[in-house]
C-alpha cells in the first residue's frame, strides 16, 4: 500500500513537471527568444542576435507552432548589448524592464526610438544612454496613455525631440510629472514636436495600397506586419480585346523600397506604422509606370503620395466595401480622393491623355496569371449611387439612418445634420 503510494505521488510528480515544462515554454521567432508568460496567452521577449546595421525591431506578436502571442514584456537587460541607430517597440509591449536597452545609442549619435502604443512602466536606465550623443535624436511616443518612467529611465538623455500624435497628446505630457520636465527650455536640449513624422493605419486581411519613406527587409516586413503579411508591385499590364479591359498584373515581393508604389495585406491585427522618417513628395520612384501589351503607346501608372490626393476625371482608386475590393474611376466633379501614403491608378494614352477604362488585377509569378476575382471596375453611374463617408466607405442609403457629418451622397459632397 506504501509503495502504491510513493509511485502514485511519483507519477504525479513527473506529470506536474511536464505540465510546468510545457507552460514553462521557451521558442524562437524572428531570431528573438520568448517565454511564454504565467497567463499562458502572452510572452516576454528574452534577447537573441542583434544586427548592429539594422533596426531593432520588437515585433507586437510573436508565432510558435501557428499559435501567436502577443510580446507585452520585454526583460531585463535583453538586448544591452545592441549598438545600432534605431529601436522599435512593438504595440503590445506594457513593459519594458530595467536596462534592457542599457547600451543603446551608447556611443551613437542622432538614434530613433520609437515606443508602442501599450508601454505602460519603464523603470529606471530602461534607455540609459540615449540622447547622450549627436544632435539630431528622436523618440515617437504612440503609447495610448502616459507612461509611467523614473528620472533614470533615459538618465543621459539630451539633444532629442520627442515627437507626440498631437497638441492634446503634448498637454497632457506637459502635465505629466517626469514626461513634463522635458522641453525646449531645459539646459538639455529636449523639446517636443507633433504630429509624427510619418503614420499609416492598416486593417488586417485586406488590400490596400500603400507608399512608404523608408526601405524594408524581409525580416522588417514580417517584424513590422506580422506572419502572412503580403506585398507586390506593378510589374506589368496589358489590353484584353475581347473583355475589353486593362489588365493590370503584380508581382509577389519579400521586401519593400522606400517611396514606391505598393499593394500591400498585413498579417497583423488592425495596426498602423509609424517611422521617424517623413515620405519624400519628389522621388522618381513614386510613380510606376509600364507599358501596355496589345496597347502601342500606352501606359499603366500607380502613383504614391504622401499627403491626400484629389483624383481627376478618369483616375482610378481603390477601396474595400464589406468582403471585395474594387476599382473606383473618378468622375473629376465628385471630391473623390486618396488619403496620405497611399496609391492611385491612371491609364494614358499615346498622346498622354487620361482613359476611362475598366480595369481587372492579376497576381502573376512564375508566369502563371491569378485572378482577384473580387477586384473589378466601377463606372460613374455606379459611383453615384448610396452614401459614402469621406473615407469611400459605403455607409447606407438613409440618411435618416446616419449621424450627422459630412458625406458624400450619390457623388455630391453632403452635410447631414438631424434636428431636434
Amino acid at each position: 500500500m506504501v509503495k502504491n503510494s510513493i509511485s502514485s505521488y511519483l507519477l504525479l510528480i513527473v506529470l506536474l513537471a511536464i505540465c510546468a515544462s510545457g507552460y514553462a515554454q521557451n521558442f524562437t521567432y524572428l531570431g528573438f527568444t520568448y517565454s511564454v508568460n504565467a497567463d499562458r496567452s502572452t510572452v516576454t521577449i528574452t534577447g537573441g542576435a542583434v544586427d548592429n546595421s539594422s533596426p531593432l525591431i520588437i515585433p507586437d506578436v510573436a508565432y510558435n507552432n501557428d499559435k501567436v502571442y502577443p510580446v507585452t514584456i520585454i526583460k531585463n537587460g535583453a538586448f544591452k548589448s545592441y549598438r545600432g541607430l534605431k529601436v522599435v517597440i512593438g504595440d503590445n509591449v506594457t513593459t519594458i524592464e530595467g536596462k534592457a536597452f542599457e547600451h543603446f545609442a551608447e556611443q551613437q549619435g542622432n538614434c530613433t526610438l520609437i515606443l508602442g502604443r501599450s508601454i505602460t512602466s519603464m523603470p529606471q536606465k530602461a534607455f540609459e544612454h540615449f540622447g547622450q550623443h549627436g544632435d539630431k535624436n528622436k523618440i515617437i511616443v504612440k503609447c495610448d496613455q502616459i507612461p509611467t518612467i523614473v528620472q533614470q529611465t533615459f538618465e543621459h538623455m539630451a539633444n532629442t525631440t520627442i515627437y507626440v500624435r498631437d497638441k492634446t497628446t503634448y498637454d497632457d505630457y506637459k502635465e505629466a510629472n517626469i514626461w513634463g520636465s522635458y522641453d525646449e527650455s531645459n539646459k538639455r536640449n529636449i523639446k517636443y514636436a507633433y504630429p509624427f513624422p510619418y503614420e499609416y493605419e492598416f486593417e488586417s486581411g485586406k488590400w490596400l495600397t500603400a507608399v512608404f519613406p523608408i526601405s524594408m527587409s524581409e525580416h522588417t516586413v514580417l517584424s513590422n506586419f506580422g506572419q502572412g503579411t503580403i506585398v507586390a508591385y506593378l510589374k506589368s499590364a496589358k489590353y484584353d480585346k475581347d473583355a475589353r479591359e486593362y489588365q493590370l498584373h503584380f508581382e509577389y515581393t519579400e521586401a519593400i523600397e522606400a517611396n514606391t508604389p505598393y499593394l500591400i495585406k498585413i498579417g497583423n491585427s488592425n495596426s498602423d506604422f509609424v517611422s521617424d522618417t517623413e515620405g519624400d513628395p519628389n522621388a522618381a520612384t513614386l510613380t510606376k509606370s509600364v507599358s501596355i501589351e496589345n496597347k502601342s503607346g500606352y501606359e499603366a501608372l500607380m502613383t504614391g503620395v504622401y499627403s491626400q490626393y484629389t483624383l481627376a476625371k478618369n483616375e482610378f482608386y481603390l477601396r474595400n466595401y464589406e468582403e471585395s475590393l474594387y476599382f473606383y474611376l473618378a468622375t473629376g466633379d465628385d471630391g473623390s480622393f486618396v488619403g496620405a501614403n497611399k496609391c492611385y491608378f491612371k491609364i494614358l494614352d499615346q498622346n498622354g491623355n487620361l482613359v476611362p477604362a475598366k480595369f481587372s488585377c492579376y497576381f502573376d509569378n512564375s508566369g502563371e496569371a491569378t485572378a482577384i476575382p473580387s477586384i473589378t471596375s466601377l463606372r460613374e453611374d455606379s459611383l453615384k449611387k448610396g452614401i459614402y463617408n469621406l473615407s469611400g466607405q459605403h455607409v447606407g442609403d438613409d440618411p435618416a439612418k446616419l449621424a450627422n457629418g459630412i458625406y458624400i451622397v450619390n457623388g455630391k459632397k453632403t452635410v447631414i445634420r438631424h434636428f431636434k
